[in-house]
């Protein structure tokens, strides 16, 4: 599992993306689940690499690419803060 808190950047103005969606795309088809309270998430079952990812909320929309590491010594990998900055 991975675990980690994701921001949203908008007008110079960092906020927690708290109930955002979440889309990533690991294969041909997108999954997308919602982001926890405080902007907290949950991911499981991801092989390691670089995938296209996306934070969206009412009329909102922010892309960016999710690095899921190779670490198969942890249990629950953190991911830390991943920030996503809105055009």
């Amino acid at each position: 599992g991975f675990t980690g808190v994701f921001s949203v950047l908008e007008g110079g103005q960092k906020t927690p993306a708290e109930y955002w969606g979440l889309g990533i795309t690991p294969l041909d088809q997108e999954i997308e689940v919602i982001v926890g309270k405080k902007g907290e998430f949950y991911l499981e079952n991801l092989k390691p690499g670089n995938y296209p990812a996306r934070l969206f909320t009412k009329g909102k929309e922010c892309r960016f690419e999710i690095a899921i590491p190779d670490d198969k010594e942890q249990v629950m990998v953190p991911l830390g803060e991943l920030t996503c900055t809105l055009p």
